[in-house]
């Protein structure tokens, strides 16, 4: 159950993220991929995601983030 709750805070932190860096809403961003990462000290807590977003202009753009749910860290892969 605790990895369920880790994978909808990982979710969530990535939304809040994405609205704020991309100035969009949360229903302009759609979660593609989520996965765990594996073989890092931090994994337990740590997730990729793959974000599609509608940009201002309509365009859709994929991003991948990465974040660590324990620190609330959020970094923009590309």
């Amino acid at each position: 159950m605790d990895e369920v709750r880790t994978e909808l805070a990982a979710k969530t932190l990535a939304k809040v993220f994405a609205v704020a860096e991309f100035g969009v809403t949360e229903s302009a961003i759609t979660i593609i991929n989520t996965m765990p990462v594996t073989g890092a000290i931090i994994a337990k807590h740590s997730y990729s995601i793959e974000l599609s977003v509608m940009h201002n202009n309509g365009t859709w753009k994929s991003h991948q983030l990465a974040v660590d749910v324990k620190s609330g860290n959020v970094t923009l892969i590309y």
